[in-house]
C-alpha cells in the first residue's frame, strides 16, 4: 500500500529493481524474491451500503461493504455479515424477508462495519503519513502488542471480532 505517486513509480520499475524494494521492505522476511510476476495497481477504497437489508434483500461482505485489505478484517466482517443474516432470518417465524428481520440485521452489522471500517481507516492513514509521532506510535503499539501475551490475545480477539454481540452459533 502506498500514496498513488508511489504505487505508480513501484509499477514502473523493472522486475529485478522491484524485486529489490520488496527485497528491502521486507527485510527478508520473504526470503530471496527472485521473479515478480503480472502487476497491477488498486485504489484502497472504502464503500459501505446504506442500508445493509432492503426490499427481501440481505446484503453479506463486499455487498455491503468494501475496505482496504488489514489484517483480514473483511473477512471477519463477511462472515459475521453471513452469521447474522441466518440468525436474523432463522428468527423471523417464517418470512425471512420481513421487514423486522432486515431492520434487527442493518442495525446489528451497521455499527460493527462503521466502526471496523474507521479503524482500518485510522490506521492506513497512519501507515501513508509522514508524520513521525504517528510511526512512532505505530511501532510502540505493534512492539507492545507482539511483546505482551495478554495485549496480543485481545488485539487478536477484538480484530476477530470476539468481543461484543456475536451470532450464538460463532460463539461456541
Amino acid at each position: 500500500m502506498a500514496r498513488p505517486d508511489e504505487a505508480q513509480r513501484l509499477h514502473d520499475l523493472s522486475e529485478a529493481e522491484l524485486a529489490v524494494e520488496i527485497q528491502l521492505r521486507s527485510h527478508g522476511e520473504l526470503g530471496l524474491i527472485r521473479e515478480i510476476g503480472p502487476r497491477k495497481l488498486f485504489p484502497m477504497i472504502r464503500q459501505v451500503a446504506r442500508k445493509f437489508a432492503a426490499r427481501r434483500i440481505f446484503l453479506v461482505g463486499e455487498a455491503a461493504h468494501v475496505m482496504p485489505p488489514l489484517g483480514a478484517q473483511g473477512l471477519n466482517l463477511s462472515l459475521r455479515d453471513a452469521a447474522f443474516a441466518v440468525e436474523s432470518i432463522a428468527a423471523s417465524r417464517g418470512d425471512p424477508g420481513s421487514a423486522l428481520a432486515q431492520k434487527e440485521y442493518d442495525e446489528l452489522r451497521r455499527s460493527d462495519v462503521m466502526f471496523r471500517i474507521a479503524a482500518i481507516d485510522a490506521m492506513n492513514r497512519s501507515l501513508l503519513a509522514d508524520i513521525l509521532p504517528f510511526a512512532g506510535a505505530r511501532a510502540a503499539a505493534m512492539a507492545a502488542i507482539s511483546a505482551v501475551p495478554a495485549l496480543r490475545q485481545f488485539a487478536m480477539k477484538r480484530g476477530l471480532g470476539e468481543s461484543g454481540t456475536l451470532p450464538a452459533f460463532m460463539t461456541n
